[in-house]
């Protein structure tokens, strides 16, 4: 990507401050060319983490060329772990639960110190994962029917230090139908996403009849025309339920300020038995 930037705008800090609020300073390298064509042509890649170079000519186009990120665990937080810290799709790179409903899951599942945790939907295993990090002695099942799911998690379970028990890589409805669920451990904890309306109910008059006092299910929402027959369902079943939307804005700058860019309203459905 080729950006022909003008002196005028401080147009170097801009790229530098949209790269940074979009963490995406360690997926591209950040090339500088001056005077192009001319006597003091020079051609140098600038270090985004440090301050840019004082000298820098007026006259200048920024270069950014993709980069494989080098991923480095050390700095990782015990909570609220940063989107692109997970490995993701390569053909959709933001299919994940973002940090801040991430968080919001997390608190809603009152994680035990000890039991056991279903993912379903897990994609690339973020709150699972982020579970087991916070309560190292769950037991976690990942399951998601995409091609490369359970590569995604694994490599995420490398980045974080923790180990799901199981993964699997098929339909849940496979899952419920085909497999012996009585050799399995009930969950304590259930997350349900990425899957349709009648998946979900399924999903919940299945394993709704082991869970027992106290368990926790939390359901991420898109569509708002589903809500009722899943709360009613929960209800059904004796769980006591509460509705949350969670709808939150990132700050990027302008060039006379900053603008909120809206990320996708989640409603979240929880029922506690």
């Amino acid at each position: 990507m080729a950006i022909i930037t003008d002196s005028h705008t401080k147009s170097l800090e801009v790229i530098k401050k949209h790269l940074s609020e979009l963490n995406l300073i360690d997926f591209y390298n950040f090339w500088l060319c001056e005077e192009i064509g001319f006597d003091n042509e020079n051609i140098r890649k600038l270090n985004l983490k440090k301050s840019l170079p004082s000298d820098i000519s007026s006259l200048n186009i920024v270069v950014l060329t993709k980069t494989k990120k080098i991923f480095s665990n050390n700095n990782i937080p015990l909570f609220g772990i940063n989107d692109s810290i997970f490995k993701t799709y390569d053909d959709r790179p933001n299919l994940l639960t973002k940090r801040e409903v991430r968080i919001q899951i997390l608190a809603d599942l009152e994680l035990p110190k000890n039991g056991v945790i279903w993912d379903i939907g897990a994609g690339c295993g973020s709150i699972g994962l982020e579970a087991l990090k916070l309560r190292p002695n769950l037991e976690l099942f990942c399951i998601d029917k995409r091609i490369g799911s359970k590569a995604l998690i694994l490599e995420n379970s490398k980045r974080l230090g923790v180990k799901p028990k199981f993964i699997f890589e098929e339909d849940i409805i496979k899952t419920l139908n085909t497999r012996n669920l009585s050799s399995f451990e009930k969950p304590n904890r259930l997350v349900i996403g990425g899957c349709d309306k009648k998946t979900k109910l399924q999903i919940i008059n299945t394993m709704a009849q082991g869970m027992k006092i106290g368990d926790i299910i939390v359901i991420p929402i898109i569509d708002i025309q589903i809500i009722k027959e899943l709360k009613e369902e929960l209800e059904g079943k004796n769980f006591k339920t509460n509705l949350n939307l969670i709808q939150t804005y990132k700050s990027l700058s302008i060039a006379e300020g900053l603008r909120l860019e809206p990320n996708n309203p989640i409603f979240l459905l929880k029922g506690k038995k």
